[in-house]
């Protein structure tokens, strides 16, 4: 009897341990859900679209296996204040969703918009400016309830602990509500990495029979023109802050900062990891930018409709899984490098014991 006891009373705490993962996790979920059954496509976008926040709860499932033991020692009071509070916030990610696509809430965030003066894109559908703006704010909204949720069940750890997602959502959250506000290549501070970029894409572009030229700008934006072998102009992109890898950039650095919570390896592994991981993250971008013009032209056989159709589908989605697929590709890279240096350093120390050895035994014989 007292055994059955035990692992009753075991059981139960393992149980109450899972209960404030279930607030971290379920409002966001449940609101997720329901905007994707409100607009499904909108998840199907890696720019200015929400498939970042499955990213998101991708995080906070790694936050919760790397930190199980020490998550799971939390307990709430039922009957206390705060408790009360946190259900109050676990119910607003849901409650903000409602009010804006059911509630009427959209218009007076449209309305924001004007207010604001934020510039009209010329080259987007007329309602473009006002989704982007739902969006980029949607991001932050998120990211202060992630905040409060945390903080309201494990405090200054639950920060600690929950870093990586927190800051990554709010960093696109940032970057969205920067190219919302600042459109165009206005906010020259990351506008600065544009020309470089372009640059190296239109070298792959030579180097692949293309001709390339900068034909001018739109706005604030360079404009690549590509031309076949006989000069005859094929596309133009105007290339703005966001094609230029910051993006990619951020989302690597939220990865390999997490990686790295969790491994043991010196500083100067790590800086050096970094540096190069960041580097290879940059020239995918690159190849990012390259494929987009391929993918045009690929399709200009079939009409230039089709053609900027596919190519505006693939820089909207597919563009961004290159990068994803190296971010998520390089920390398992980096384990089985080591695991392997590691195994050749073993088999050369247990070569140098048998020669050691060896010489020794001949030694000993030759006495």
């Amino acid at each position: 009897m007292p055994i059955c006891s035990n692992n009753i009373s075991t059981k139960m705490k393992k149980l109450e341990g899972m209960l404030p993962l279930l607030f971290v996790v379920v409002p966001f979920v449940l609101a997720f859900c329901i905007l994707f059954s409100i607009s499904p496509t909108s998840f199907s976008s890696t720019w200015t679209g929400r498939t970042f926040y499955l990213f998101f709860l991708w995080l906070i499932f790694l936050e919760i296996i790397l930190d199980w033991e020490k998550i799971t020692q939390i307990r709430l009071n039922l009957r206390s204040p705060r408790t009360l509070l946190l259900v109050a916030f676990s119910i607003l990610p849901t409650a903000y969703v409602i009010a804006v696509n059911f509630l009427g809430v959209r218009s007076t965030l449209f309305g924001m918009v004007d207010w604001l003066g934020i510039p009209f894109a010329p080259i987007q559908r007329p309602d473009w400016t006002y989704v982007e703006w739902v969006i980029s704010l949607e991001y932050l909204i998120f990211t202060a309830f992630f905040a409060a949720i945390v903080w309201l069940i494990y405090q200054r750890e639950g920060i600690k602990i929950f870093s990586i997602p927190l800051v990554f959502l709010g960093g696109i959250g940032a970057i969205y509500m920067i190219d919302t506000l600042y459109p165009f290549g206005y906010f020259t501070p990351l506008q600065m990495f544009v020309p470089f970029t372009a640059s190296f894409a239109a070298g792959v572009l030579n180097w692949l029979g293309y001709q390339t030229a900068f034909t001018g700008q739109h706005l604030s934006l360079p404009i690549l023109a590509v031309s076949d072998s006989s000069g005859q102009v094929l596309i133009q992109y105007a290339i703005g802050w966001p094609c230029a890898g910051v993006q990619s950039l951020l989302i690597y650095t939220f990865v390999i900062l997490i990686f790295f919570k969790k491994t043991t390896i010196s500083l100067v592994h790590k800086l050096v990891y970094f540096v190069v991981g960041a580097f290879i993250t940059y020239v995918v971008n690159i190849f990012r930018i390259v494929s987009i013009y391929l993918v045009y032209i690929s399709n200009l056989s079939q009409g230039r409709e089709i053609a900027v159709q596919a190519a505006n589908s693939f820089h909207r989605y597919y563009g961004g899984l290159y990068g994803m697929t190296w971010i998520v590709a390089y920390p398992l890279i980096i384990v089985g490098s080591r695991l392997l240096w590691d195994k050749i350093k073993n088999e050369q120390s247990r070569f140098e014991f048998l020669r050691r050895w060896t010489q020794r035994e001949k030694a000993r014989k030759n006495l």
